[in-house]
């Protein structure tokens, strides 16, 4: 196998990653509408924009590789962007708003909502960086783009991740300090478990990119090479696990409506 056959199969491995996640997102959609009493808002928009970025996601790559498009590139590559910073945005708000309805208190994004307003500023200045980088039409322009978009994802993936695991972490504490039962004693020890692996899947992130500027990207398998490693691999991880950080607060709320029926404001 040639060189170029052997990253268009790690490619094609990617997109078989992305269309199980996307699929998944979306089953757990359909079920959160119409199976599910413990469904909230920004819960249901988080799951249709990881379906939309996945689904856009998949379409780049098919447009990247089998059609010569640059119209049509452009534009998926601009709803994958909208797509995935939307997608953080809600994963962040669907944080806030489990905590509050697990809390009994009122929620009021924007207002007074020091936390919240950083998230939407932080996720807003690397999304435009990202757009910005990519239409930016020089002979260094793929590079460019290739920096921002790495540099934008690896902060996203370790804010995002990182202060959400953090954010559940506490939320479960509280939440065990007032129960009785064995039950929040496995989803503790997940989050500490998902730490480790974030702060080493950070550290890898983070020495690829210091790799990528040692090389030269002029060549095609160190594009490639970092291309997966600094932007398909952090996006997947955003996914993935944001997938997953939703999951175990899905099972924290079905808990908290069968040992305490009054915790239902907020769900639809």
């Amino acid at each position: 196998m040639d060189e170029n056959s052997s990253f268009v199969a790690y490619l094609f491995f990617d997109a078989s990653v992305l269309l199980v996640l996307g699929v998944f997102a979306l089953i757990r959609l359909i079920i959160s509408l119409f199976h599910d009493h413990s469904k909230y808002f920004s819960q249901i928009c988080f799951r249709i924009l990881v379906s939309c970025t996945t689904i856009a996601y998949l379409i780049l790559i098919l447009v990247f590789h089998f059609m010569q498009n640059q119209s049509g590139k452009d534009i998926i590559q601009v709803l994958v962007i909208l797509f995935s910073n939307g997608m953080c945005l809600s994963f962040f708000y669907s944080i806030l708003e489990f905590d509050s309805i697990c809390r009994e208190f009122t929620f009021k994004p924007c207002k007074r909502n020091t936390v919240f307003l950083v998230i939407i500023f932080m996720i807003l200045i690397t999304g435009l960086c990202q757009l910005c980088s990519y239409f930016i039409r020089t002979n260094a322009s793929p590079y460019v783009f290739f920096f921002i978009n790495s540099i934008s994802l690896f902060v996203q993936m370790e804010y995002i991740l990182g202060y959400g695991c953090f954010h559940i972490g506490m939320i479960i504490r509280d939440l065990a300090s007032n129960d009785e039962s064995d039950f929040f004693v496995c989803p503790m020890k997940i989050i500490k478990g998902t730490i480790i692996v974030l702060i080493i899947v950070g550290i890898f992130v983070f020495c690829s990119f210091v790799a990528s500027f040692c090389v030269s990207l002029d060549q095609s398998f160190f594009y490639q090479l970092f291309s997966g490693l600094c932007g398909r691999f952090p996006m997947i991880i955003i996914i993935f696990y944001s997938l997953f950080f939703q999951e175990i607060m899905d099972k924290i709320m079905k808990y908290m409506m069968q040992v305490n029926p009054p915790h239902v404001n907020g769900l639809i």
